[in-house]
């Protein structure tokens, strides 16, 4: 592969993947890691290193995406692909013939034919955190001795809970689905969370609950027309899709929306695929302006037309609600153009006729379980600091809202807070911490004076004995010129300094 040969039509940041596994690859890494957010267009980065590379493998999560990237693919290399995938097999005589194939994550590693494809220089593997984590590791290992070079490719390159990926390097290039709305490639959402009325979640605990025990509670009558009443009341006749957590609801939803009179598509994944795609097809021809599904709609699914998305679907997931707001950000075809600064892309977006998209979520945390909302993908610090989340979570219950001036309006409150706690226990310590003669963090007579942590999981606990990772995030999200800043400042000046 060679940098030169990139693309002229890559955006910037395309071209910045590309070039982080090449140099990667250089520098001997055997995997590696590319996040990018839903619609940002990892087709394009996936076609583009197969055209760089010599013998490439694409590896697609199901069958859908397949079809979808197959395509684009090949009017990308402008060759053909030969395709891996249920009962079609590449033959022996094929594989040293094409150069490029794609295959089915689904059929490729069942009984181990990704064996057969151990001669390839290099397999791009979509979604990357889907899977299982033994099996993939055993794999990524095996290929590894072969020579073979993987790329994975995913908008959410953690785990369920936002952590990293278990035994997975850190991503050679990562920007967050927040960082694409900030510089417009994707269009921003606003957010409605409806507190639901028909039922709650206290028959589960957080070992109990999981995202697919719950389709016999929200399939009862009363919560199913609660569903159908919120979609009628907000979709406004526009392109909306709604996620609900089994067929069970999914059927009964359908139902009280023919007794309205409102033509809904319904697509899950056990349907036959020809009625699934009927069924599609009507929802993009615009017959029909709602679609309801179970799980198909979360990977691969692009439809920039559309305006509304409906969580009926509880998830602690971190990565489904991002996958979920995704659905949403992609700007109306022709909006956008390549070579556009962020304050014209603003504009375009601003002035397009899909200005923002709209999500509203019918689901809600009890005592007992804490579920994801869209305000724990843009805000990593809510997830920690509970105080900070209900404030939020508040904040846009029963109200269309930005969530990005949430988030801000929430984080400036919380400041103002905080720097009234740190002048009160400023004047109760009797410490000036703006001096620089003497050590003001060292303890005497087993004091309990200094500093102590105002928010996340240490709050309350004396600085000098908190960890320096933690330490070092409070200092980046602190506002300038406070004297919390300095004290956190100068704690890790002195740690450093002892080391």
């Amino acid at each position: 592969m060679k940098l030169a040969d990139i693309s002229n039509s890559a955006r910037d940041y395309q071209r910045e993947q590309i070039a982080a596994a090449v140099l990667s690859r250089r520098n001997g890494s055997k995997v590696d890691i590319i996040g990018s957010p839903v619609g940002s267009g990892k087709g394009f980065t996936i076609g583009e290193l197969m055209r760089l590379g010599s013998k490439p493998l694409a590896i697609l999560p199901n069958l859908n995406l397949l079809t979808q990237m197959h395509q684009r693919i090949a009017s990308y290399l402008d060759e053909d692909l030969d395709v891996e995938q249920a009962d079609r097999r590449v033959s022996n005589s094929s594989m040293h013939r094409t150069r490029a194939i794609v295959a089915s994550a689904m059929s490729i590693w069942k009984d181990d034919r990704w064996k057969k494809f151990l001669d390839r220089s290099i397999w791009l593997i979509d979604e990357f955190h889907l899977g299982n984590t033994e099996r993939r590791q055993h794999i990524l290992r095996v290929a590894a001795e072969h020579g073979v070079y993987v790329v994975g490719l995913t908008a959410t390159p953690f785990t369920s809970k936002g952590l990293p990926l278990e035994n997975c390097p850190t991503p050679c290039y990562w920007k967050t689905y927040k960082d694409f709305i900030d510089d417009r490639w994707l269009v921003p959402p606003k957010i409605t969370l409806l507190e639901p009325k028909s039922y709650d979640y206290t028959i589960f605990d957080e070992i109990t609950f999981n995202e697919y025990n719950c389709d016999e509670l929200l399939s009862e009558e009363g919560t199913v027309h609660e569903f159908a009443n919120a979609v009628m009341q907000y979709y406004n006749n526009e392109p909306s899709a709604v996620y609900v957590s089994g067929v069970k609801v999914l059927k009964r939803l359908v139902e009280v929306f023919k007794r309205y009179d409102v033509q809904v598509s319904a697509v899950w994944g056990n349907q036959p695929p020809e009625d699934r795609q009927v069924n599609m097809q009507a929802f993009l021809n615009g017959d029909t302006k709602i679609i309801v599904n179970v799980g198909v709609l979360s990977y691969g699914w692009d439809f920039p037309e559309l305006r509304n998305v409906f969580g009926c679907a509880p998830t602690r997931s971190l990565s489904n609600m991002e996958q979920r707001l995704g659905r949403l950000s992609r700007p109306l075809t022709g909006v956008l153009q390549n070579d556009m600064t962020l304050e014209q892309r603003r504009d375009a977006i601003a002035n397009s006729s899909k200005s923002y998209g709209k999500y509203f979520d019918l689901t809600h945390s009890t005592s007992g379980i804490k579920l994801c909302t869209p305000i724990d993908v843009f805000d990593n610090a809510s997830r920690q600091d509970s105080d900070r989340r209900e404030k939020m979570v508040a904040a846009a219950t029963g109200e269309e809202v930005d969530v990005l001036e949430v988030i801000e309006e929430t984080a400036e409150e919380i400041q103002k807070q905080e720097r009234k706690e740190e002048e009160r226990q400023k004047a109760q310590l009797g410490v000036n911490f703006d001096r620089t003669d003497g050590n003001v963090f060292q303890e005497t007579r087993e004091s309990k004076r200094g500093w102590r942590m105002y928010w996340g999981p240490f709050r309350g606990q004396l600085m000098r004995k908190v960890p320096t990772g933690v330490l070092r995030s409070h200092l980046r999200r602190s506002k300038p010129g406070t004297p919390y800043r300095t004290a956190l400042f100068r704690e890790i000046a002195a740690r450093e300094s002892a080391a």
